[in-house]
């Protein structure tokens, strides 16, 4: 059923493309930056390194002959249909098509927020990785793109800006990108194996219309991002996210009342920027019967049980959005400043695995002092937002915000005093819904803060 969904979609998608063209622009392909991207800090390989890359074809070799008669062709075959698909993956950055994709497998299946997270942050650090070992095998190897070799042979973009030579062509990154999404997609969603081949073929035959790439480099940039997804999902295989509970909920004054709490164990994952998830574990949250707490959820009763108009607004934008409320201004981000791919992932890696942490962090806390809900202190709050089948204490939410405002506020200081509301308008957004007290949001977004700083601080590592 989701399989006939998704083409009806992407047919969709690509009949727009083919009426407007103008609508969807290829992005131009800016240069990264450089040799120095191939020596950036991986995430899951364990250098730049560690995949060994075979060298491309000689210049002057047969093979080359071949590949450059081929993309002489193509460039003679460019078609109407050619152009839509080329529009639909080079239109916009250069993970999201993927990125998209795994979020709507996942919340095809109702998979939990926590879930989402957790493949984002798998998803996106080795799409870091796989560009940053590609950028090393570039560098290795210094083939010339095609255009270089053969004037003849014209990229349908300008490839490396207007001031810069084109980085390498060998390995093509985007189909290093397209192997390893594959590749951990797959294995997460098993059914969808064949259609997730056929969208890699797609791309690598994108790059050959285009006149990026030789059909070498494509073959080996797919090669690549398929071994990064095996050692991707070799962590993944002992980071205790497949850890069953056996606990049971506490009882007792002052204890969170329900049935199958949500992820109790997260708390115990293994973490991306965190030495271990009760790193930055806080103090005790107010005592129930206390007067801090009675103060508490009287504030709470008083602001959702007559929520302003802006109020509830801000409690329902973000409830509806999910996670989407960090992922669509960062790729708004991305194609606001024109990163180029190093520079998106390098953006995007930190940002999933920051959101990650986050969840381990916050459900540590929830699972350590099993808060309950306001509404399960006074059955007359009456939440207008979802509420979530875990303890109160952190808010998700404000945790997650924060952490990734001190990143991308960090990364990109001009943006900043933007994130840092975005960030705020999150937690508060919980509090208007009747559905946290003002100390998980408070405590929430000094934790989230010292997570963002942790993430800030590994970028740093790359910018020396």
């Amino acid at each position: 059923m989701f399989t006939q969904q998704w083409h009806a979609m992407r047919r969709v998608v690509m009949f727009v493309a083919l009426l407007g063209v103008i609508a969807l622009p290829v992005r131009s392909e800016v240069t990264s930056g450089g040799p120095h991207v191939g020596q950036w800090k991986t995430w899951v390989l364990t250098a730049s390194t560690a995949i060994q890359v075979p060298a491309p074809p000689a210049e002057t070799s047969e093979q080359t002959k071949t590949e450059l008669a081929e993309l002489r062709q193509l460039q003679k075959e460019r078609s109407p249909s050619a152009n839509t698909a080329i529009q639909y993956y080079h239109a916009v950055p250069a993970t999201q098509r993927w990125h998209d994709l795994a979020l709507t497998l996942a919340r095809a299946e109702k998979q939990s927020p926590n879930r989402q997270a957790y493949l984002a942050a798998m998803l996106h650090t080795a799409l870091h990785d796989a560009v940053v070992a590609t950028w090393s095998a570039k560098y290795q190897f210094n083939r010339k793109s095609p255009s270089q070799m053969a004037p003849d042979v014209m990229p349908l973009v300008p490839i490396g800006g207007t001031v810069a030579p084109p980085e390498p062509s060998y390995p093509s990154e985007h189909t290093a990108l397209a192997g390893t999404a594959v590749g951990i997609l797959t294995s997460f969603f098993p059914k969808e194996e064949a259609n997730l081949k056929a969208m890699a073929a797609e791309v690598g035959q994108t790059r050959l219309f285009m006149g990026a790439n030789y059909r070498s480099d494509i073959d080996a940039g797919l090669a690549l991002g398929q071994a990064v997804a095996q050692q991707a999902l070799a962590r993944a295989a002992t980071d205790g996210a497949d850890t069953k509970w056996t606990g049971a909920v506490p009882t007792g004054p002052g204890s969170w009342v329900g049935k199958d709490p949500l992820e109790p164990l997260m708390g115990t994952w293994k973490p991306w920027l965190m030495t271990q998830g009760d790193q930055f574990r806080p103090a005790p949250p107010p005592a129930v019967g206390s007067a801090a707490f009675q103060e508490e959820l009287a504030f709470v009763k008083r602001v959702s049980s007559s929520p302003t108009p802006s109020h509830r607004a801000i409690a329902t934008n973000f409830a509806v959005k999910g996670l989407d409320f960090v992922w669509e201004p960062t790729y708004a981000l991305i194609r606001q400043e024109r990163l180029s791919v190093p520079r998106e992932v390098r953006l995007l890696a930190p940002c999933a695995a920051v959101q990650l942490d986050a969840y381990i962090a916050a459900h540590d806390a929830k699972y350590f002092y099993w808060r309950l809900r306001p509404s399960m202190a006074d059955p007359s709050i009456v939440p207008f937002i979802p509420l979530p089948n875990h303890p109160a204490y952190v808010s998700n939410a404000a945790i997650i915000a924060s952490a990734v405002a001190e990143l991308v506020g960090a990364m990109f200081p001009q943006e900043a005093a933007r994130w840092q509301y975005l960030g705020e308008e999150a937690g508060l957004s919980r509090l208007y819904g009747g559905i946290h007290y003002p100390s998980d949001e408070r405590v929430g977004s000094q934790m989230g803060k010292r997570l963002g700083a942790l993430a800030v601080q590994r970028d740093q590592l790359n910018r020396q």
